[in-house]
């Protein structure tokens, strides 16, 4: 079993700071992390290389250290920022890193990145330990990704061709490479329930684009932690996020809301729902560039499979009609088309908890939440197994 952390602890914080590079002068902020905000706590000066931030938290959690480099007398800028994220607890707090290597605020795939060196605390002894045992994992996914990349994203945007078959192949492998990290993050959970760390994965798996779970199985996450976090006010805001994510949860009926056809009508989205058949809600919207990358393919998915129990119903949040009208026709969409006019502030966003486009849900012939993250090869995978 991996370190067990404790969530409560009664003292102060010290970060102690060593930077090494041209640093003098930088600015140093603190800011706590969190699914609703990013706020800075504290903030410090780099001098002879070294910066001091000290304080108190009533519980471990993830923060940021950010190191702004930014010119006196500039508007502070993102290319001059490094940024290295790690869980706070109250101890004593060691952070070494060379400002030339550190992370920046942007990922650039050209550069050298070596993550600080950071200890003292006990939270993250234990995260970068469960990050060790996941490396091979994630190298594996990483080495497909690159694959998904040449052999298959970069033929379909610059010839227009569809390696089918491979994206197939790759998406399938990169499955049971997630279904296996999967395994391990659930079992680390059930082994760390007081830990901050375990108790930030349940909360990402109920915050994120999607939910891959059932109602069951969020009461049985929540339940896990609540020996160990009952009473507190984090414990309070994991069990409305829990609430929220049973909306959309796998199995769960489809929620119906009332949404505009191309003629401008307000129609309840049962109306449009094609019984006996997969139905497919794909988010989008006429400004989103992933979004229109992948119409040809929808296009290409809905000939094939429109008469095989397979319906698409595209659901725009352009807050312009003009706008989605005209992306409609450039790309010829002929399947069903709706749109929120309030956008992802409408019930796109608080009934369906859509965070960006595109988004793709897949109800199963009972219309109930399916698939989740269907686009691409995943897609296709999904096509090819259950609906072939």
């Amino acid at each position: 079993m991996l370190l067990s952390v404790s969530c409560r602890h009664e003292e102060a914080y010290t970060i102690t700071g060593k930077l090494k590079g041209e640093v003098e002068n930088a600015k140093i902020y603190l800011q706590k992390r969190d699914f609703e905000s990013q706020n800075i706590v504290d903030s410090t000066v780099v001098h002879d290389g070294r910066f001091v931030l000290t304080g108190k938290v009533d519980f471990p959690g993830l923060y940021t250290i950010i190191i702004d480099r930014t010119p006196e007398g500039m508007e502070s800028q993102p290319k001059y920022k490094n940024v290295s994220n790690f869980y706070l607890e109250n101890s004593n707090i060691s952070f070494d890193g060379d400002i030339n290597t550190l992370p920046g605020f942007y990922n650039n795939p050209n550069r050298t990145v070596v993550p600080a060196t950071i200890s003292g605390s006990k939270a993250q002894q234990q995260k970068d330990e469960y990050s060790a045992l996941v490396a091979p994992y994630n190298e594996q996914l990483k080495a497909l990704n690159k694959r998904y990349m040449a052999e298959y994203l970069t033929p379909y945007f610059e010839e227009g061709t569809e390696n089918t078959a491979v994206g197939i192949e790759i998406a399938n492998k990169e499955n049971e490479v997630n279904k296996q990290l999967l395994d391990l993050q659930i079992k680390f959970i059930q082994e760390n329930t007081a830990s901050i760390v375990a108790f930030d994965f349940v909360s990402y798996f109920f915050t994120g684009m999607y939910v891959d779970f059932t109602v069951a199985e969020i009461d049985e996450m929540v339940g896990w932690l609540a020996n160990d976090w009952q009473g507190t006010p984090v414990f309070d805001r994991l069990k409305e996020q829990a609430e929220a994510a049973k909306r959309v949860a796998l199995g769960e009926r489809f929620k119906d809301i009332e949404l505009l056809t191309r003629d401008g009508e307000l129609v309840p989205l049962s109306s449009l729902i094609e019984p006996g058949k997969f139905n497919m809600l794909e988010f989008w919207a006429s400004w989103c560039g992933p979004c229109r990358g992948e119409i040809p393919h929808l296009k290409r998915v809905h000939e094939e499979y429109k008469d095989k129990g397979f319906h698409i119903i595209s659901i725009s949040v352009d807050s312009n009609d003009k706008d989605w009208q005209k992306a409609m026709d450039e790309e010829g969409m002929v399947w069903t088309q709706l749109r929120d006019p309030k956008g992802m502030n409408g019930d796109v966003g608080t009934v369906y908890n859509v965070l960006g486009v595109p988004t793709c849900i897949v109800l199963d012939k009972d219309n109930r939440i399916y698939k989740t993250n269907m686009r691409g090869a995943y897609l296709d995978a999904f096509l090819a197994h259950e609906v072939n």
